[in-house]
């Protein structure tokens, strides 16, 4: 798994005028959200535990807000340049603190995209990948050329007789040997790295549908701001664990036993793609009556949530419940979060940003429904053998 990613953020924003003056163009505002803020969470939600950010202009506020400090689950550091280096040569100057494989991510754009599924279909390469998107704007930002086989063989600049293209979302999966040739200097990511990892051959292509935007420009800030509050908010997909992830063997905790329901990989990676966020709803009622501790039970989602990372899906986020009526300390027997209570799934509507329209709560348990169904989500009682069918044959994915 790729684990570590690096968000370039040492540009000074010209084309922003006024607004950049005094702020770095990735601390700028949008929808009341410093923007780098989303780069960092949706890193964080898809498994990056380790989130480095290279600055230059006016790093101070980067150093002051983030540095050394924990952001929806990811460590955050940042990597100052004290002259300008370039979205390369800052990778080039620090490469002895770069993991083997990590993401790079330009501070001024955002794409609602599954890094998780392009790692799962790039894993065996040895070059390099963009992450690329179909868009209208090729006027603006060019587009890329490829063949059959996702093989960038050269870009197209900024074309006024284009209409539409495959555009580059500005997320590379770097691996760091490609960089070992390059001395220490300014270097560019688009006029020097990737020429040479087209003529080696070393550069793939994978296209995703999904937002984008990259506000340098003032039309496209104007833009995000208009656009992000719909953006991030979503419908989610609330999930039982046992007997609807994984098969339930009773009080199942153990990492041994654990074995995905059939059709589970490919219905949530479809899920993903559509717009849900995953978010997973379980009882452990085990951990209130003796039977495991809270640590197996976190051991056992962690494996759940690898396993399903390493094939491109996902677990946005996860509620559990701990206690039960015939928990051994008794005051660990009244909540208002054990289902068919609905305590856990109103928690995720007040957290996150779920649009309640169009999400579901899918389970094996009647009880799964009465959750659902009193916090207002339409629910569905799982009574097949594939995940995949099932939430296809509901309209779900």
């Amino acid at each position: 798994m790729i684990s570590q990613a690096i968000i370039l953020a040492g540009g000074k924003g010209s084309r922003l005028g006024v607004l950049t003056k005094n702020t770095p163009k990735p601390l700028l505002k949008i929808s009341g959200k410093p923007f780098i803020e989303y780069l960092i969470w949706n890193l964080a939600r898809q498994g990056i535990e380790e989130i480095i950010i290279m600055t230059g202009f006016m790093s101070e506020s980067f150093l002051k807000n983030y540095h050394n400090k924990s952001f929806f689950g990811s460590k955050v550091k940042i990597y100052n340049e004290d002259q300008p280096l370039g979205t390369a040569g800052c990778l080039v100057a620090n490469l002895d603190k770069l993991d083997e494989k990590f993401w790079v991510i330009n501070g001024d754009s955002f794409f609602d995209c599954n890094l998780l599924q392009t790692y799962q279909l790039h894993q065996d390469t040895n070059g390099a990948v963009i992450i690329g998107t179909r868009s209208q704007e090729v006027q603006r930002f060019g587009s890329i050329n490829y063949d059959e086989k996702m093989q960038i063989n050269g870009f197209s600049e900024k074309n006024k007789t284009l209409s539409e293209g495959v555009i580059n979302s500005g997320i590379y999966l770097i691996q760091k040997f490609l960089l070992n040739d390059f001395a220490e200097g300014f270097l560019s990511m688009e006029y020097d790295v990737l020429p040479k990892l087209i003529i080696d051959k070393n550069l793939k292509l994978d296209i995703q549908d999904g937002y984008f935007i990259d506000i340098g420009v003032p039309e496209s800030f104007k833009k995000a701001n208009k656009d992000f509050p719909d953006i991030i908010t979503k419908p989610a997909l609330f999930l039982d664990r046992d007997g609807t992830l994984n098969i339930d063997n009773g009080y199942t905790h153990k990492i041994e036993d654990l074995e995905f329901i059939d059709g589970v990989f490919s219905s949530l990676i479809k899920a993903i793609n559509k717009g849900f966020y995953i978010i997973l709803i379980t009882n452990q009622g085990g951990i209130a009556k003796g039977l495991f501790t809270k640590d197996d039970m976190q051991k056992f989602n962690k494996k759940i949530i690898k396993e399903l990372r390493l094939k491109g899906a996902n677990i946005d986020y996860v509620y559990f419940c701990e206690h039960h009526p015939d928990a051994i300390d008794e005051t660990q027997r009244e909540c208002a979060c054990r289902k068919p209570k609905s305590g856990m799934i109103l928690q995720a509507l007040n957290e996150l940003p779920i649009k309640l329209s169009g999400s579901f709560m899918v389970g094996d348990k009647h009880s799964d429904i009465k959750a659902g169904e009193s916090a207002g989500v339409k629910s569905l009682l799982f009574d097949e053998a594939n995940l995949e069918n099932f939430l296809t044959k509901h309209g779900v994915i």
